[in-house]
């Protein structure tokens, strides 16, 4: 179990690193506006959407890799994970997934707000949207199954393991 575990939270700790990366290749778009125009814009832009196509491809491609080990490893033969529905709807359900949907809440009303006051000029909306990228994402993984069967994996495993130092 502690293997099957293992393999799973290490795939999911990559996703969790490469959606991270593309979200934050948002960020770097406005570095080829300060430029001038010429070899140099071209090649920032290139080297962003390089960086931005191999993290999100390499996430999703993770993620569609972990999920299909996570269902044959837990939930294969197992009717109460079975019958579930994704969870990207549900919010608040622990610690890491109740930053991620406070910081979405938080960057949709701000997106709401500087949409209504004409300010999606300048670095501010890219800003906003990798922040809501980056939320989305977050959510949906920390609300999720997978991460959920992780954190109750080691939960079971630190308790049986300081079970076994108590009887020593």
């Amino acid at each position: 179990m502690k293997q099957r575990n293992g393999i799973i939270k290490n795939y999911f700790w990559c996703i969790v690193l490469l959606l991270t990366i593309m979200s934050f290749t948002f960020l770097l778009m406005p570095i080829a506006n300060y430029m001038q125009n010429g070899w140099k814009q071209r090649l920032v832009l290139v080297i962003v959407g390089i960086l931005f196509w191999l993290s999100f491809i390499g996430g999703y491609t993770l993620l569609i890799i972990t999920n299909k080990k996570f269902r044959k490893l837990f939930v294969q033969g197992n009717p109460e994970v079975e019958s579930k529905l994704p969870n990207c709807f549900e919010f608040f359900s622990n610690t890491y997934a109740a930053v991620a949907d406070a910081i979405l809440i938080a960057v949709i009303v701000v997106l709401i707000v500087i949409t209504i006051l004409g300010r999606m000029t300048g670095v501010f909306p890219y800003i906003v949207l990798a922040i809501l990228v980056f939320s989305i994402n977050m959510h949906c993984l920390f609300n999720g199954n997978i991460y959920k069967t992780i954190r109750t994996n080691d939960t079971r495993e630190r308790k049986r393991c300081k079970g076994m130092k108590d009887v020593n």
